[in-house]
């Protein structure tokens, strides 16, 4: 997970994901977590079985509305928990549900309810306070949220710029 805006309506909101290009995404799932650990919406990072990371390295996921969104959807199927949240990146294999990574903000849940139950890495990232939470560059991953992200401003299928 490389960047998460939240703060925009609702048909706005995505969370951009970075790979090697031509990494298969088919097998892929984001879990949105609420305050209380239960898993609010579970959503396919790719269109198709087909769908490959893209050279450019980055694949969105969000509201239709949102500009640069690789799979979209709508409002009634897409939510992120303004201030607080968790979202998990997910493989689905069979019933093998494994943990990618994961990027809580705010005060996220304790635990999720149902496997996997994690809901950050280490501390957690600031609430984003009306802005995107970017990794930071050069994309390093700590495994603590509060090291790897920081507030700034969205661009979604762009290069991350730490404020």
């Amino acid at each position: 997970i490389s960047e998460i805006l939240e703060a925009d309506v609702l048909s706005r909101r995505y969370v951009e994901l970075a790979g090697p290009a031509g990494a298969p995404l088919s097998d892929l799932k984001l879990r949105i977590v609420g305050a209380n650990g239960a898993v609010l919406v579970t959503v396919d990072v790719a269109r198709s079985a087909a769908d490959t990371m893209p050279s450019r390295g980055t694949w969105v996921v969000g509201g239709i509305a949102g500009t640069s969104v690789d799979n979209g959807y709508l409002v009634s199927q897409w939510d992120l928990p303004s201030s607080s949240g968790t979202v998990q990146l997910v493989r689905v294999t069979g019933s093998t549900v494994t943990l990618v990574d994961v990027v809580g903000y705010g005060t996220p849940a304790a635990q999720v309810v149902s496997a996997p139950t994690e809901t950050r890495r280490g501390q957690p990232a600031p609430d984003p306070a009306g802005k995107a939470l970017l990794r930071r560059p050069p994309s390093l991953d700590t495994m603590n949220n509060a090291a790897d992200f920081c507030r700034g401003v969205a661009s979604p299928n762009g290069a991350n710029a730490s404020t």
